[in-house]
């Protein structure tokens, strides 16, 4: 038999190590989900992205930071629960507000977005006027008005001299992190900002094309949590954060306000028994059943077309059973402090 004789400069082929997604190690690598996921679709970058961090301008501190949300709005939901269970809620005030033009320029009394951000610059909130967004009280700056990179940054270890043992949770570790993003690119675009490419449409073919990405998410987030408790596995993860607020929301308030007839099945429906189960179960988590008030954010989002009455009536005909009556609402809101006829509070900061 012939024996194979390899030439003296012979190297076998070795595939190279792929290399690891920077934001295994560096969070701040992590590419802006406006940027990311556009096709096509126009929602501009939040502009002002500076990082509350050790060494940095901003260090963490209790009692410097503030933040502005708003009960109706997801992506301040997504921060009030981070903020929750991290305990941070002792560390970081908040205040919920509207997105209106009254308020003061240069005084530390607000009563809109509009006057917090233009405290400090007399005409950004002309230009950009969102929610939720971290405000240095110290410097009369808005520090971050984009909601994932102010959910990493509260995430951080640094926060863990002012938490309780079980607070010092990590909900972004980094043997997760590509799982994380990995499910972020179903929910962000297919569902999260997915409602909002419905709502928006410009043409049947875009309204058909973004129902469609719509469903495909909600039927892949329902297989995964066919087979494990939470979105990544077995441990609670920025993945469930992101996700939850928008998905409670999809009954009460996006099935009837972003989609068109003939509607596509409610998540009660019993098509979706796991994410509905998943839903319970982190709604009736003690530190999250606190920062939800479905109800407040039916208003918020119907408000236009419906009043309070009917906005509450709609509320109650489509939420899950196991969600909270308006009774026990309005008393939450008063225990808070909370003008629920204006959706915001007024206070000094």
């Amino acid at each position: 038999m012939a024996r194979l004789v390899r030439a003296p400069d012979y190297q076998p082929h070795v595939e190279a190590p792929m290399e690891p997604d920077p934001i295994v190690h560096d969070i701040h690598a992590r590419q802006d989900d406006e940027a990311k996921y556009a096709d096509g679709w126009d929602r501009p970058l939040c502009r002002l992205q500076q990082w509350v961090e050790p060494g940095s301008r901003f260090v963490p501190e209790p009692g410097r930071y503030h933040l502005w949300l708003n009960y109706g709005c997801g992506w301040s939901h997504q921060v009030l629960m981070l903020r929750a269970i991290k305990g941070l809620d002792r560390v970081v005030s908040v205040s919920h507000t509207g997105l209106g033009t009254a308020g003061q320029r240069g005084s530390d009394r607000f009563d809109s977005a509009y006057s917090v951000y233009n405290c400090n610059n007399p005409t950004y909130g002309r230009t950009q006027l969102t929610i939720p967004f971290l405000f240095d009280k110290r410097e009369k700056v808005v520090v971050s008005n984009d909601p994932a990179q102010i959910l990493l940054m509260l995430n951080t270890n640094a926060w863990d001299e002012w938490a309780a043992p079980d607070e010092k949770l990590d909900l972004y570790p980094q043997d997760l992190r590509v799982a994380i993003e990995q499910m972020n690119d179903i929910v962000y675009p297919g569902i999260n900002d997915g409602v909002y490419r419905c709502w928006f449409a410009d043409s049947d073919a875009a309204y058909d094309k973004a129902v469609a990405r719509l469903y495909e998410a909600l039927a892949a987030v329902e297989e995964t949590l066919r087979s494990q408790p939470y979105l990544c596995g077995d441990q609670m993860s920025m993945a469930d954060i992101r996700a939850f607020p928008h998905l409670i929301r999809f009954d009460t308030i996006y099935w009837t306000l972003v989609l068109r007839e003939p509607r596509p099945p409610m998540l009660k429906s019993g098509d979706y028994p796991a994410i509905v189960r998943w839903l319970q179960q982190l709604h009736e988590h003690p530190k999250f059943r606190p920062t939800c008030d479905l109800a407040l954010a039916t208003r918020f989002y119907l408000g236009p077309q419906l009043s309070a009455a009917e906005s509450d009536a709609l509320y109650m005909e489509h939420k899950m059973d196991w969600m909270p009556g308006l009774d026990e609402l309005v008393a939450k809101r008063a225990g808070e402090q909370l003008d629920s006829t204006r959706l915001y509070k007024v206070r000094k900061i």
